[in-house]
């Protein structure tokens, strides 16, 4: 699968998506296909999580976010959506929360249909979180072609199996050129050689002869997950983790190179210069070496969720990003780090007890934003933890690369985000 960043994060479950998609692998010996992460298309309000074209499909990715971490969601299309039994309501007059969503994606799907003229199906995923263990459909809609699903790499292989199955028609190379054109006319034009290496035929199998219906994208259907587990290391008020957030994941979970056409983080937010390549902080005898360092004086622009509410109030002169690897006793891990610098301590203090409460929102991971993780493989459960001190306010979240073992677990997690907070970061003022 290869990733095309096209804007900031659509919603908090963002990263979730990134990385799920990223542990699909590349080229058609797994799940290949082209993805355009965090796109709005033209004339639409809201931007998508993500427009995946496939050989044998396209699927649109929006994003739901929920008020916390929920073990049942009851996700009906047409009626009131229930977490662990409690109701759910939508923005405005929606009848629940991802109806939007579903409005906007079926409007896309109608575009994408008439202008690339496909015979291959076009589905919709909602993509609900912080977490969710298991989703509860209705039976009534259990035909449409839709799913509700906390993305993880399974959820999101056993929707695209289901929705886009390999047995029917194909996209050809230049009807996914069509499609990426539909959503967004600035995408990289992708040559034949690339489509090619992620299965994308020269010649479709069947040919529309005039624009048919949009596919009826929404309708959650039944998807059970559960790979996650929630820990929360007692040190400096740690965040719980979202095992939930498999925003983890998005951390790096199976992340790949960045992509010939991909885009960097928005130039808006940059105001210095990226830290050079092979740089290493070593803290306490653990090696941090950086993936991608910026500092950032949009502090809004480098948050989601409540978090990026209150950002958008404080004083913040810059925010400083880092994204690292590191192992310990031969299994590796990686870090993301956001440091704050605001007016006050009072201010730093404020938003510290904002983000220590779970679904509060995060800082952006930069190597995310830019592709820079190395092609690796792997995923695991994510520690996040937070600080304030002297008007600072650090973010730290550290995620396995590799399956923990047996004896492994948040511990030695804990561990490393605790050096992680001994990383140095440069001042501003």
């Amino acid at each position: 699968m290869r990733l095309i960043g096209t804007g900031a994060a659509a919603s908090l479950l963002a990263a979730d998506v990134s990385a799920s998609l990223r542990g699909l692998g590349r080229g058609d010996h797994t799940i290949g296909g082209i993805a355009l992460m965090n796109v709005t298309p033209h004339g639409f309000g809201r931007p998508f999580d993500a427009v995946v074209v496939m050989p044998h499909g396209v699927l649109l990715i929006v994003g739901v976010e929920l008020p916390g971490p929920t073990m049942r969601l009851d996700a009906p299309l047409h009626g009131q959506w229930k977490a662990d039994n409690w109701p759910l309501v939508g923005s405005g007059d929606a009848v629940n929360p991802g109806a939007h969503g579903l409005a906007a994606s079926q409007h896309l799907a109608h575009r994408i249909a008439e202008e690339a003229r496909l015979t291959v199906p076009i589905a919709t995923v909602l993509a609900v979180g912080p977490f969710v263990d298991a989703v509860v459909p209705s039976h009534d809609d259990l035909g449409q072609p839709v799913r509700v699903l906390h993305p993880t790499i399974t959820a999101l292989t056993d929707a695209i199996a289901t929705l886009t199955p390999p047995s029917g028609p194909t996209c050809s190379a230049e009807q996914a050129r069509a499609v990426l054109r539909a959503v967004d006319p600035a995408t990289p034009i992708q040559p034949d050689d690339t489509l090619a290496a992620e299965g994308f035929p020269r010649t479709a199998t069947t040919a529309r002869t005039g624009p048919g219906p949009a596919p009826v994208p929404p309708a959650p259907s039944p998807t059970q997950q559960a790979n996650s587990r929630r820990g929360r290391p007692a040190l400096l008020r740690p965040l719980p983790i979202a095992v939930v957030f498999l925003l983890v994941v998005g951390l790096i979970a199976v992340v790949a190179v960045a992509t010939a056409g991909a885009s960097d983080a928005p130039a808006r937010a940059v105001s210095s210069q990226p830290m050079p390549d092979l740089v290493i902080h070593q803290v306490d005898g653990l090696d941090f070496e950086v993936v991608a360092a910026d500092t950032i004086r949009d502090c809004e622009s480098t948050t989601y969720g409540d978090l990026h509410t209150a950002v958008s109030k404080a004083d913040c002169a810059g925010v400083h990003l880092g994204s690292y690897l590191t192992s310990v006793a031969g299994r590796h891990a990686a870090v993301s780090v956001a440091e704050f610098e605001l007016e006050s301590p009072r201010q730093a203090s404020k938003l510290e007890k904002l983000v220590s409460t779970p679904g509060t929102g995060w800082a952006i991971d930069l190597a995310t934003t830019r592709d820079a993780w190395p092609d690796t493989t792997g995923y695991g459960v994510g520690t996040y933890r937070s600080a304030e001190a002297d008007g600072r306010l650090r973010l730290v979240r550290t995620v396995w690369l590799d399956e923990p073992g047996p004896d492994d677990g948040d511990a030695t997690l804990g561990e490393i985000s605790d050096r992680a907070f001994a990383v140095p970061m440069p001042n501003l003022r």
